[in-house]
């Protein structure tokens, strides 16, 4: 089988949707006044007093405000502390505090302290609430994501795989036991199959660039085999099934036409990317035929074909790489009716851009898969279709 024309080259990665936030809305007040406070609380009450966790928060949010984050983290971790003796090792008081720390260490590029606050974080959660709950689901959600998102910034090295193979182990072994039931949450149970897609892509992509020693993984099965870590057959299936099963339960559960057509395409980009063009057309015909059985929703549709992109539209989210150490280039392609780039034509002055830039632009455009341009429910050669690459 022939697997993914997917990528070697740099590609910027779209920007991250976590970020640490500046303290609580309209909490303006200095670190001077919380210190202040808390000297007074101190003196008055004790220094473990459950009141004085609060000015703790404050003092930390005062902290981060001045992106003071070795200070926040201490404030914090006091103010944890304080709520982990007044009311006991696993209550849930103390969420908050792992969420706020798992963000400044995400803001410290300290990946692996932020992963442990939200094991943390999950964990007190789990002693809290039934399997199936909406809250719990997204804890452990939270918990893959950060593991993504560590992967995301630190992909090629050995750490970053690390982050990658712990984030798929979790999406095999509980991700789908947690999935609540899609008649009553369905937007957090879709939310947790596009995650394990994700991770299906992004180990099929990780594996057909992968050098000869990898870090091994758990599988479905729960045996850990180096030799399985290369078998892109499993990521594909399991990302098909995820894909499909998504289309399932909106058909059965949902009641937006253009959900249901973006899942056909979804599992339409999934063939193309894995070169099964014919199941490709087929799952986007029937993407392209929901609008047409949906009159109110037509437009809405069509307008996800009227336009070829790049895919895939699923993938990490990470912090985007500087512009400042790449080349911009500005291509005009044809755009073949099964996806690929045809008649590739730079449309700038190449003087002062590195021969070997070029190259590796072509290449990405001749490597890539765009979603095809559809008319009248058929797929149609785009011709001169403008596309910007950002290479090394």
């Amino acid at each position: 089988m022939q697997y993914l024309g997917l990528l070697t080259l740099f590609l910027l990665l779209p920007a991250m949707a976590d970020t640490v936030a500046d303290g609580n809305e309209g909490d303006n007040a200095s670190v001077e006044v919380y210190l202040a406070a808390l000297a007074e609380a101190q003196s008055s009450a004790g220094a473990f007093d459950e009141n004085i966790a609060d000015i703790y928060t404050g003092l930390g949010n005062a902290f981060l405000q001045e992106r003071n984050f070795d200070k926040a983290r201490d404030a914090y971790h006091r103010g944890m502390h304080i709520e982990r003796v007044n009311k006991g090792l696993y209550d849930l008081a103390q969420v908050p505090y792992l969420q706020r720390l798992r963000e400044v260490a995400k803001a410290q590029d300290d990946w692996r302290a932020a992963a442990d606050y939200q094991q943390q974080s999950y964990s007190i959660q789990q002693r809290n609430f039934e399997k199936g709950d909406s809250t719990l689901s997204s804890a452990l959600l939270d918990l893959v994501d950060v593991h993504l998102a560590a992967y995301s910034q630190i992909r090629g090295f050995k750490d970053g795989y690390r982050h990658l193979e712990k984030a798929y182990a979790i999406g095999i072994s509980q991700l789908i036991d947690h999935l609540p039931d899609p008649g009553e949450q369905l937007d957090d149970y879709l939310a947790l199959r596009e995650r394990s897609v994700v991770m299906n892509y992004e180990m099929a992509l990780l594996n057909t660039n992968a050098n000869e020693q990898v870090p091994t993984f758990v599988n479905r099965s729960g045996r850990s085999d180096e030799n399985d870590y290369k078998n892109l057959a499993n990521y594909y299936l399991n990302g098909r099934q995820d894909l499909i099963r998504m289309i399932e339960v909106l058909e059965a559960h949902g009641d937006d036409p253009v959900r249901v057509a973006k899942a056909y395409t979804d599992l339409a980009d999934w063939y193309l990317l894995f070169n099964k063009t014919n199941s490709a057309m087929k799952q986007y015909r029937l993407a392209y035929q929901t609008g047409s059985n949906h009159a109110a929703s037509e437009p809405q549709i069509t307008a996800m074909f009227a336009n070829p992109v790049i895919l895939p539209r699923y993938g990490l989210q990470g912090a985007a790489r500087s512009k400042q150490k790449t080349h911009r280039l500005h291509y005009s392609v044809t755009v073949s009716k099964y996806g690929k780039a045809q008649a590739i034509t730079l449309m700038q002055d190449s003087e002062g851009i590195p021969v070997s830039s070029l190259r590796r632009g072509r290449a990405y455009l001749r490597t890539v898969r765009f979603r095809p341009y559809w008319v009248d429910n058929e797929p149609t050669r785009k011709e001169n279709h403008q596309v910007l690459v950002y290479v090394k």
